[in-house]
């Protein structure tokens, strides 16, 4: 009997209503869900840094004076967001 008055109230009710009912059990997970967004975009942010680091370096190993200096500036820039992505990737 009680599962037949439950499953006319659920389709008896609006939209509206059952966002609003599932909006307050997710009310508390709000501020946990914004750092976990936030930290996604850094993530996609510092993987598309790498393929960029490396058709900059690749520029610079083609042209006739390779300077080495931007070489290891770019690498280690490199370096540094493998290492960051994969700490944020972690979080």
């Amino acid at each position: 009997m009680s599962n037949e008055i439950s499953d006319s109230r659920l389709h008896t009710m609006k939209d509206k209503e059952i966002i609003k009912r599932l909006l307050a059990y997710a009310r508390p997970f709000i501020p946990a869900f914004t750092i976990t967004f936030i930290l996604m975009i850094f993530t996609v942010v510092l993987a598309l840094l790498g393929p960029y680091l490396i058709g900059r370096s690749m520029d610079i190993i083609n042209t006739p004076n390779i300077d080495l200096n931007d070489l290891y500036l770019l690498l280690s820039i490199y370096g540094i967001s493998i290492v960051l992505g994969s700490v944020v990737n972690y979080a």
